[in-house]
């Protein structure tokens, strides 16, 4: 994202590997191997609100701490394994 000029998107999206694996969703099986498996960081954050005119979002399993470590607000799903995480732009 470093070498996008600001505001290059209308929403960054975030699907990282779950630090709590779902082994039950076997539809992305045949990927994982390819997958970056490295922690979302704080660096990463900021270049997507960088890059990003109005949301960026971050999809990861319930229990994960990476939404109160990078401020998002969460959209909490109570019959769900994962949660939606996001911070809206000005």
């Amino acid at each position: 994202m470093k070498e996008l000029p600001d505001d290059s998107f209308d929403v960054v999206y975030f699907d990282p590997m779950f630090e709590e694996g779902l082994t039950d969703s076997q539809g992305i099986n045949p990927i994982r191997s390819w997958a970056h498996y490295g922690r979302l960081t704080h660096e990463t954050v900021e270049e997507a609100k960088r890059v990003a005119k109005r949301r960026v979002l971050l999809k990861e399993h319930f229990r994960s701490t990476l939404f109160d470590e990078h401020h998002f607000k969460v959209l909490i799903r109570p019959s769900s394994k994962f949660h939606y995480g996001f911070i809206d732009l000005p």
